[in-house]
């Protein structure tokens, strides 16, 4: 068995970021070193060709060869003017490559950060049977964590060791303000974007339902890879693996990762909350098997029950909204009512699964033959979501 590590970085800043903060945690004793002593280590850095001389002499990469072996592929800079397309290439090369294979991939950005014991404890829930493991790896702001972690946490200067708690504690004093737009309760003018929903208790933790995950780590043996057309959290993982092959994040107690940014021009709000059209319009560009995502819940911290049962309740209310909105935007407009009922059902459909154990089995029955020929009929998925 063997594992790669798969990490696309370019320009100055962004290597510095992922040198000193991501390798950094990387290269910690229970994360790469580790690893490295079970199994055999590959680690692949697409950069430009005018960066790769600078990643190579770096003191952080000298010690990252002695746990594993550095591949270093060149990217052209015209391709990097649209980054999540050239992310999107670069994973779907990477895959294919290890779908013939029996290995492991690690699929990273230059500015994660990873708790002690992350790559490890996400192996292990491969080894469970699962074949992807998503994570939420929500945005922190970059300057005060990178001080946190380097005057507290760094072992020398290219090592950083942090255990899951501290990691979550400093994210959640330091959240990015972009998160802000999934944050609930909200007003009707309210900057919205529906990739996640977050409800933040009372000692600043997270309950969060999330339309986009990252796939961190996949299994894609003997796997047909298809081509990735925008980027591997937007609805691909589904598209390939069945649902029981996916481990879903449930919290940050074992392992966490997190992503560091000053800004983002490309993470905007789709508009207002409420603005039901404008909403309509960013579901109607996703791909239609997210919604199945918005059935996870993740507890980013430590929340008590009584606040859980109100952020539950909370979640489910927003999502019948959600629903009830688009297909009332839809039947408005018509132009797009086809397409979205059809996503609206995706959504439905996970919900009264959730549920089920409250319908009759007889009942049930037929609703799943009719669900599976849908999803087979229409989705085209091989193998049913029960």
């Amino acid at each position: 068995m063997q594992v790669k590590v798969v990490v696309p970085v370019w320009g100055i800043d962004y290597i510095e970021t992922f040198i000193k903060l991501s390798l950094a945690s990387q290269l910690s004793k229970s994360n790469l070193p580790l690893i490295s002593k079970k199994y055999k280590v590959e680690y692949v850095i697409y950069t430009l060709k005018s960066d790769k001389l600078y990643l190579k002499n770096s003191e952080s990469i000298k010690i990252l060869e002695k746990f594993a072996n550095v591949r270093f592929e060149t990217i052209n800079k015209l391709k990097t003017r649209d980054t999540y397309r050239t992310y999107g290439r670069i994973h779907h090369k990477e895959l294919k490559k290890s779908s013939k294979i029996n290995e492991y991939v690690f699929l990273i950005n230059a500015d994660f950060v990873f708790s002690n014991g992350f790559f490890d404890q996400t192996i292990n829930e491969i080894k469970k049977g699962k074949r992807v493991v998503n994570i939420v790896c929500p945005r922190a702001n970059l300057e005060p964590v990178k001080t946190f972690l380097l005057s507290r946490f760094s072992k020398s200067t290219e090592i950083i060791e942090i255990k899951p708690k501290y990691l979550t504690n400093i994210y959640l004093r330091n959240i990015h303000k972009m998160m802000n737009y999934h944050i609930f309760p909200k007003s009707n003018d309210s900057a919205f974007l529906p990739s996640s929903l977050m409800w933040q208790a009372k000692n600043g933790s997270l309950y969060v339902r999330n339309f986009h995950f990252h796939p961190v780590l996949i299994y894609p043996n003997s796997k047909k890879i298809k081509r990735i057309t925008t980027t591997i959290d937007d609805g691909y993982i589904i598209d390939i693996f069945d649902k029981n092959e996916i481990y879903y994040q449930k919290n940050s107690n074992k392992y966490y990762a997190i992503e560091l940014s000053k800004k983002s021009l490309f993470y905007k709000p789709v508009g207002a909350y409420r603005d039901n059209s404008k909403i309509t319009n960013y579901f109607v560009m996703q791909n239609k098997t997210n919604f199945i995502n918005y059935n996870e819940e993740v507890i980013i911290g430590k929340i008590n029950k009584k606040e859980m049962v109100n952020f539950r309740m909370q979640s489910e209310k927003e999502l019948r909204r959600l629903a009830v909105d688009l297909i009332y935007e839809t039947n408005r407009t018509k132009q797009f009512r086809y397409y979205v009922l059809i996503k609206v059902y995706w959504l439905l459909a996970s919900h009264i699964a959730k549920k089920k154990q409250y319908v009759p089995s007889f009942i049930l029955t037929k609703l799943e033959n009719i669900h599976n020929t849908i999803l087979k009929d229409f989705f085209r998925f091989k193998k049913s979501f029960n």
